[in-house]
């Protein structure tokens, strides 16, 4: 975004979780803005910063809501076969792997199958 005087102004995201978080920053409920990170709605405020902050708490959003959603995805056979978790772009009403609710989970070897 620029201002009249064509300044660059760099606005970063602060998470809110509650209500506290915004008194503490003098907003209402009105400043925030929900971004979708993974598949996870999240309320946060845009406040000004310099390049290297808002970087910062961008990648500590995505490091906090992409893993976890990455966390429920199902193990599918990848390269060689080997198991890897279904990418991002797979959805799952229309999962090109055929999956049903039982194969989501990796497989877990026992010894008792192999003897």
């Amino acid at each position: 975004m620029t201002t009249i005087a064509n300044e660059e102004i760099i606005y970063a995201p602060i998470e809110i979780e509650s209500a506290d978080q915004l008194h503490a920053l003098g907003a209402t409920w009105e400043d925030c803005k929900t971004w979708r990170i993974g598949v996870t709605p999240v309320k946060v405020i845009l406040v000004p910063a310099d390049q290297e902050t808002r970087d910062f708490l961008i990648q500590d959003l995505r490091r906090k809501y992409v893993n976890r959603s990455r966390e429920t995805r199902c193990q599918v056979p990848g390269k060689y076969n080997r198991p890897v978790t279904c990418p991002a772009k797979n959805h799952c009403d229309c999962c090109p792997y055929g999956m049903n609710a039982d194969d989501r989970s990796s497989k877990v070897v026992s010894l008792d199958s192999l003897l």
